[in-house]
């Protein structure tokens, strides 16, 4: 099989380990890849340890290339020039938006199948020329039905045969399940970026309910965003500087150890003004095989995994009071936790495989 070019937006990217499980997953399975991404990483920014073998040999944009000021068609030649040194037999892309109308163009320049993949933002907000590109496509996937439903509304009259619904996976054997003892201060964690569909702000919000109560609690924030400074004030605003802490980003492996130290992660999950939201968080996923109980916004998306009471506890978003009732049932209540845990392992397990899920992927590959 010649190799299948793959259209990135930034890479290596903390926050899209989800990418990084797929695209090491498919040369496991003997997908041959090409990397080519629209940006490098910040200077500095950690790395995570599965992306250091993928790193070598990336195309990158020219640095001077500015999308609102020059066209898409402008890096998509550059792509393609490379492309044809590569051998490339066809172009996939990340993301809807920006890098699934580099990846069309180039794949046009070379006359080859293209296709892409769609999660939250880039088919809720940043969704230009959506019908183009699904009509342009040899298939496209989304990792929730929320977002399939989401493509077919958008796109009207667009036969959706080819358009599928694979979920992203984690390697569960990575994950050791642990059943652990209550703590007498109890642990919450919250990961993501510090933007507005995450939430933070209601968590804050619910923790100051909490600590009204006399709860005893500490709480991690992890993740780096433009919200940064509004969350920091509030946080010191309510007077929660000695039990929540805001620490930046870390890096996966350090993400998942205090994952599995949590009594609880919740994931206060909103849909911001503009449209833009969550759809299947991964970290619920690590969790979830962890045997880290989840409090979390009742969101399509995070729906698909999250059952109340079931797998978990689903709140409405933005209402901290019924949050902090969340957060503290499932820190106390030890048969229902120990219940949502055995689910949530089990479902992870039997629905959110990566083998599994990347084996549909490599196979839509294989018959395009």
């Amino acid at each position: 099989m010649k190799p299948i070019a793959y259209i990135l937006g930034t890479f290596p990217s903390l926050t899209e380990t989800f990418l990084l499980r797929e695209m090491v997953e498919l040369r496991r399975q003997g997908v041959p890849l090409k990397l080519y991404a629209l940006w490098r990483p910040t200077r500095g920014e950690p790395v995570h340890v599965d992306a250091v073998s993928l790193q070598q040999g990336v195309t990158y944009a020219p640095r001077w290339w500015k999308p609102r000021v020059m066209g898409c068609d402008v890096v998509a030649r550059h792509f393609a020039s490379q492309m044809i040194r590569d051998g490339i037999c066809h172009v996939h892309a990340t993301f809807a938006n920006l890098p699934a109308t580099v990846g069309m163009l180039a794949a046009q320049q070379l006359d080859v199948p293209f296709s892409f993949a769609g999660h939250a933002r880039d088919i809720f907000v940043e969704g230009d020329f959506l019908e183009i590109k699904v009509a342009a496509a040899k298939f496209v996937v989304t990792c929730t039905s929320e977002g399939r439903r989401a493509l077919i509304e958008r796109c009207g009259d667009i036969s959706f045969e080819n358009v599928y619904h694979i979920p992203h996976g984690i390697d569960v054997r990575r994950y050791r399940f642990t059943l652990r003892s209550p703590q007498t201060t109890h642990v919450i964690l919250a990961v993501g970026r510090l933007v507005e569909k995450k939430g933070f702000g209601t968590l804050l919000n619910a923790l100051d309910i909490l600590k009204r109560r006399r709860f005893p609690m500490s709480c991690v924030i992890v993740g780096e965003g433009p919200l940064r400074a509004q969350l920091v004030r509030l946080n010191r605003s309510l007077g929660l500087t000695d039990c929540v802490r805001l620490v930046g980003e870390y890096p996966h492996e350090m993400v998942v150890t205090l994952m599995a130290c949590a009594d609880v992660l919740v994931v206060p999950s909103v849909i911001a003004p503009d449209g833009d939201r969550d759809g299947l968080p991964n970290v619920i996923l690590e969790a979830a095989a962890l045997g880290t109980p989840i409090v979390a916004s009742r969101l399509p998306g995070i729906a698909e995994f999250m059952e109340d009471e079931v797998t978990g506890l689903l709140v409405e978003p933005n209402d901290a009071a019924s949050l902090a009732r969340a957060i503290e049932r499932v820190c106390t209540l030890s048969h229902l936790k120990a219940r949502m845990i055995l689910n949530a392992r089990r479902k992870v397990a039997e629905q959110f495989d990566v083998r599994k899920n990347v084996a549909r992927l490599a196979e839509l590959f294989r018959e395009a």
